[in-house]
Protein backbone atom coordinates (compact mmCIF):
# COMPACT_ATOMS: atom_id res chain seq x y z
CA UNK A 1 0.00 0.00 0.00
CA UNK A 2 2.79 2.41 0.89
CA UNK A 3 5.76 0.59 -0.54
CA UNK A 4 8.72 2.87 -1.11
CA UNK A 5 7.20 5.93 0.53
CA UNK A 6 9.85 6.36 3.23
CA UNK A 7 12.50 7.92 1.03
CA UNK A 8 10.06 10.55 -0.15
CA UNK A 9 8.14 11.22 3.05
CA UNK A 10 10.58 10.58 5.92
CA UNK A 11 11.66 14.24 6.40
CA UNK A 12 8.19 15.02 7.78
CA UNK A 13 9.06 13.88 11.31
CA UNK A 14 11.67 11.77 13.07
CA UNK A 15 12.39 10.77 16.63
CA UNK A 16 15.71 9.38 17.76
CA UNK A 17 14.54 6.31 19.60
CA UNK A 18 15.85 3.64 21.98
CA UNK A 19 17.34 6.22 24.30
CA UNK A 20 16.37 7.37 27.76
CA UNK A 21 15.13 10.05 28.20
CA UNK A 22 13.46 11.11 24.94
CA UNK A 23 15.58 13.03 22.49
CA UNK A 24 15.08 14.77 19.20
CA UNK A 25 11.30 15.05 19.25
CA UNK A 26 11.47 18.27 17.26
CA UNK A 27 14.78 17.81 15.56
CA UNK A 28 13.78 16.93 12.00
CA UNK A 29 16.19 14.53 10.34
CA UNK A 30 17.94 12.03 12.64
CA UNK A 31 21.43 12.87 13.81
CA UNK A 32 24.02 10.94 15.79
CA UNK A 33 25.65 14.13 17.07
CA UNK A 34 23.60 14.37 20.25
CA UNK A 35 25.85 13.07 22.98
CA UNK A 36 23.19 10.51 23.91
CA UNK A 37 24.50 7.04 24.76
CA UNK A 38 22.85 3.95 23.31
CA UNK A 39 21.44 5.57 20.19
CA UNK A 40 20.54 2.85 17.71
CA UNK A 41 17.51 3.66 15.54
CA UNK A 42 15.35 6.51 14.35
CA UNK A 43 11.60 5.93 14.38
CA UNK A 44 9.90 7.78 11.56
CA UNK A 45 6.27 8.75 10.97
CA UNK A 46 5.48 8.58 7.25
CA UNK A 47 2.34 9.80 5.52
CA UNK A 48 0.89 9.58 2.02
CA UNK A 49 -2.61 10.32 0.72
CA UNK A 50 -4.28 10.26 4.12
CA UNK A 51 -2.61 7.10 5.44
CA UNK A 52 0.25 6.98 7.93
CA UNK A 53 2.78 4.32 8.89
CA UNK A 54 5.76 3.89 11.19
CA UNK A 55 9.21 3.02 9.90
CA UNK A 56 12.65 2.66 11.44
CA UNK A 57 16.10 3.61 10.20
CA UNK A 58 19.21 2.00 11.66
CA UNK A 59 21.50 4.91 12.51
CA UNK A 60 24.73 2.99 11.89
CA UNK A 61 23.86 1.18 8.66
CA UNK A 62 21.02 3.25 7.25
CA UNK A 63 18.89 0.11 6.86
CA UNK A 64 15.17 0.87 6.59
CA UNK A 65 12.20 -1.13 7.85
CA UNK A 66 9.08 0.40 6.33
CA UNK A 67 5.34 0.04 6.97
CA UNK A 68 5.73 -1.49 10.43
CA UNK A 69 2.28 -0.45 11.64
CA UNK A 70 -0.55 1.66 10.21
CA UNK A 71 -1.24 4.91 12.05
CA UNK A 72 -3.18 8.11 11.42
CA UNK A 73 -1.77 10.45 8.79
CA UNK A 74 -1.42 13.24 11.37
CA UNK A 75 0.84 11.86 14.09
CA UNK A 76 3.82 12.52 16.32
CA UNK A 77 6.26 9.93 17.67
CA UNK A 78 8.25 10.30 20.90
CA UNK A 79 10.81 7.94 22.46
CA UNK A 80 10.44 7.66 26.24
CA UNK A 81 12.12 5.15 28.55
CA UNK A 82 12.73 2.55 25.85
CA UNK A 83 9.18 2.76 24.52
CA UNK A 84 7.68 4.58 21.54
CA UNK A 85 4.73 6.86 22.21
CA UNK A 86 2.75 7.44 19.04
CA UNK A 87 0.29 10.35 19.23
CA UNK A 88 -2.71 10.33 16.88
CA UNK A 89 -4.34 13.65 16.01
CA UNK A 90 -6.97 14.90 13.53
CA UNK A 91 -9.91 13.48 15.52
CA UNK A 92 -8.20 10.13 16.21
CA UNK A 93 -7.14 11.56 19.60
CA UNK A 94 -5.19 8.72 21.17
CA UNK A 95 -1.76 7.70 22.42
CA UNK A 96 -0.38 4.27 21.52
CA UNK A 97 2.62 2.90 23.42
CA UNK A 98 4.87 0.36 21.69
CA UNK A 99 7.85 -1.53 23.04
CA UNK A 100 10.81 -0.50 20.90
CA UNK A 101 11.18 -3.09 18.14
CA UNK A 102 7.80 -4.74 18.77
CA UNK A 103 5.16 -3.44 16.38
CA UNK A 104 2.48 -6.13 16.15
CA UNK A 105 0.28 -4.31 18.66
CA UNK A 106 0.66 -1.53 21.22
CA UNK A 107 1.29 -2.38 24.86
CA UNK A 108 -1.17 0.35 25.80
CA UNK A 109 -3.63 2.66 24.06
CA UNK A 110 -4.92 5.80 25.77
CA UNK A 111 -7.97 7.75 24.62
CA UNK A 112 -7.73 11.53 24.79
CA UNK A 113 -10.43 14.17 24.94
CA UNK A 114 -12.20 14.49 21.59
CA UNK A 115 -10.38 17.01 19.42
CA UNK A 116 -7.51 17.33 21.91
CA UNK A 117 -4.85 17.49 19.16
CA UNK A 118 -1.97 15.91 21.11
CA UNK A 119 1.37 17.62 20.56
CA UNK A 120 3.98 15.96 22.80
CA UNK A 121 4.40 13.42 25.61
CA UNK A 122 6.76 13.31 28.59
CA UNK A 123 7.39 11.09 31.62
CA UNK A 124 8.01 13.03 34.82
CA UNK A 125 7.41 12.33 38.51
CA UNK A 126 6.09 8.84 37.74
CA UNK A 127 3.35 10.18 35.46
CA UNK A 128 2.74 10.59 31.74
CA UNK A 129 2.07 14.18 30.66
CA UNK A 130 0.47 14.89 27.27
CA UNK A 131 0.31 18.40 25.84
CA UNK A 132 -2.89 19.12 23.91
CA UNK A 133 -3.23 22.02 21.49
CA UNK A 134 -7.01 22.27 21.69
CA UNK A 135 -7.29 22.42 25.49
CA UNK A 136 -5.99 24.74 28.20
CA UNK A 137 -4.39 21.99 30.30
CA UNK A 138 -1.86 19.18 30.24
CA UNK A 139 -3.47 15.76 30.62
CA UNK A 140 -1.80 13.49 33.20
CA UNK A 141 -2.03 9.68 33.02
CA UNK A 142 -0.79 6.66 34.90
CA UNK A 143 1.84 5.33 32.46
CA UNK A 144 1.18 1.73 33.49
CA UNK A 145 -2.59 1.64 33.11
CA UNK A 146 -3.35 4.66 30.93
CA UNK A 147 -5.91 5.90 33.46
CA UNK A 148 -6.37 9.68 33.57
CA UNK A 149 -5.04 10.82 36.96
CA UNK A 150 -5.28 14.60 36.72
CA UNK A 151 -4.31 17.67 34.76
CA UNK A 152 -2.14 20.77 34.93
CA UNK A 153 -4.17 23.95 34.47
CA UNK A 154 -2.53 26.31 31.97
CA UNK A 155 -5.51 28.60 31.42
CA UNK A 156 -3.56 31.52 32.92
CA UNK A 157 -1.58 31.60 29.64
CA UNK A 158 -4.66 31.79 27.41
CA UNK A 159 -4.04 34.60 24.93
CA UNK A 160 -7.71 35.56 24.76
CA UNK A 161 -9.15 32.94 22.39
CA UNK A 162 -9.62 30.24 25.02
CA UNK A 163 -6.45 28.29 24.20
CA UNK A 164 -2.80 28.88 25.20
CA UNK A 165 -1.61 26.58 22.36
CA UNK A 166 0.50 24.18 24.41
CA UNK A 167 3.25 22.48 22.40
CA UNK A 168 6.63 20.84 23.03
CA UNK A 169 7.89 19.70 26.45
CA UNK A 170 11.27 18.97 28.07
CA UNK A 171 11.87 17.14 31.38
CA UNK A 172 14.63 18.23 33.74
CA UNK A 173 14.62 16.28 37.01
CA UNK A 174 11.26 16.76 38.73
CA UNK A 175 10.40 19.75 36.56
CA UNK A 176 8.61 19.82 33.23
CA UNK A 177 9.15 22.72 30.84
CA UNK A 178 6.33 23.48 28.42
CA UNK A 179 6.30 25.73 25.35
CA UNK A 180 3.15 27.86 25.27
CA UNK A 181 2.81 29.37 21.80
CA UNK A 182 -0.02 31.87 22.45
CA UNK A 183 -1.36 32.23 18.91
CA UNK A 184 -4.46 34.36 18.39
CA UNK A 185 -6.62 32.02 16.36
CA UNK A 186 -9.38 34.67 16.19
CA UNK A 187 -7.01 37.02 14.37
CA UNK A 188 -5.32 34.92 11.71
CA UNK A 189 -3.19 32.91 14.18
CA UNK A 190 -0.81 35.81 14.76
CA UNK A 191 1.58 35.48 17.69
CA UNK A 192 0.31 37.16 20.84
CA UNK A 193 3.18 36.23 23.13
CA UNK A 194 5.20 33.10 23.69
CA UNK A 195 6.27 31.61 27.01
CA UNK A 196 8.08 28.66 28.53
CA UNK A 197 6.20 27.46 31.61
CA UNK A 198 7.79 25.41 34.41
CA UNK A 199 5.61 22.68 35.95
CA UNK A 200 6.22 20.86 39.24
CA UNK A 201 5.58 17.25 38.21
CA UNK A 202 4.71 15.99 41.70
CA UNK A 203 2.38 18.85 42.62
CA UNK A 204 1.11 19.13 39.04
CA UNK A 205 1.04 22.91 39.11
CA UNK A 206 2.78 25.60 37.07
CA UNK A 207 5.33 27.44 39.18
CA UNK A 208 6.94 30.07 36.94
CA UNK A 209 7.33 31.17 33.35
CA UNK A 210 9.56 33.13 31.00
CA UNK A 211 8.85 35.29 27.96
CA UNK A 212 10.87 33.77 25.09
CA UNK A 213 9.32 35.19 21.91
CA UNK A 214 6.62 34.25 19.41
CA UNK A 215 5.43 30.70 18.77
CA UNK A 216 8.18 28.87 20.71
CA UNK A 217 9.33 25.27 20.40
CA UNK A 218 11.77 23.90 22.98
CA UNK A 219 14.36 21.13 22.94
CA UNK A 220 16.92 19.92 25.50
CA UNK A 221 20.59 20.83 25.45
CA UNK A 222 22.33 17.54 26.21
CA UNK A 223 25.46 19.02 27.74
CA UNK A 224 23.65 21.30 30.21
CA UNK A 225 20.54 20.30 32.18
CA UNK A 226 19.89 23.91 33.22
CA UNK A 227 19.40 25.15 29.67
CA UNK A 228 16.85 24.73 26.90
CA UNK A 229 17.15 25.41 23.20
CA UNK A 230 14.33 27.74 22.13
CA UNK A 231 13.17 28.13 18.54
CA UNK A 232 10.81 31.04 17.81
CA UNK A 233 9.03 32.46 14.79
CA UNK A 234 5.60 32.47 13.20
CA UNK A 235 4.69 30.88 9.90
CA UNK A 236 5.20 32.76 6.62
CA UNK A 237 7.52 35.38 8.15
CA UNK A 238 11.31 35.41 8.53
CA UNK A 239 11.12 36.52 12.15
CA UNK A 240 12.45 33.48 13.99
CA UNK A 241 15.65 32.49 15.68
CA UNK A 242 17.41 30.05 17.98
CA UNK A 243 18.25 31.08 21.54
CA UNK A 244 19.18 29.41 24.82
CA UNK A 245 17.08 29.76 27.98
CA UNK A 246 18.82 29.22 31.33
CA UNK A 247 16.01 28.00 33.60
CA UNK A 248 18.21 28.48 36.64
CA UNK A 249 18.77 32.19 36.13
CA UNK A 250 15.87 32.95 33.80
CA UNK A 251 18.27 34.47 31.29
CA UNK A 252 17.42 34.19 27.59
CA UNK A 253 20.41 34.53 25.30
CA UNK A 254 20.45 36.70 22.23
CA UNK A 255 19.60 34.66 19.12
CA UNK A 256 22.66 32.89 17.74
CA UNK A 257 20.86 31.92 14.52
CA UNK A 258 18.32 34.16 12.79
CA UNK A 259 15.76 32.88 10.31
CA UNK A 260 16.28 36.02 8.24
CA UNK A 261 19.91 35.01 7.67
Amino acid sequence: MMQGTLARIAPLLCVLACTDPKIGADSGAPSTDTGAAGLSKAVVMTSLEGVGALATVDVASGAVQDELVTISSDSEVVALGGEIYQLNRSDFDSVRVYAAGSWSEPNLEISLEAGANAWDAALCGGALFVSQYETDALAVFDPGTGVLSGQVDLSAWDDGDGFPEVGSMVVRGDRLYVAVQQLDRDNGWVADGGRVVQVDCEARVATQDWDVGPNPTISPLYDDDAKLLVQTGVYFAADGGLSVLDVGTGELSAPFVLEAD
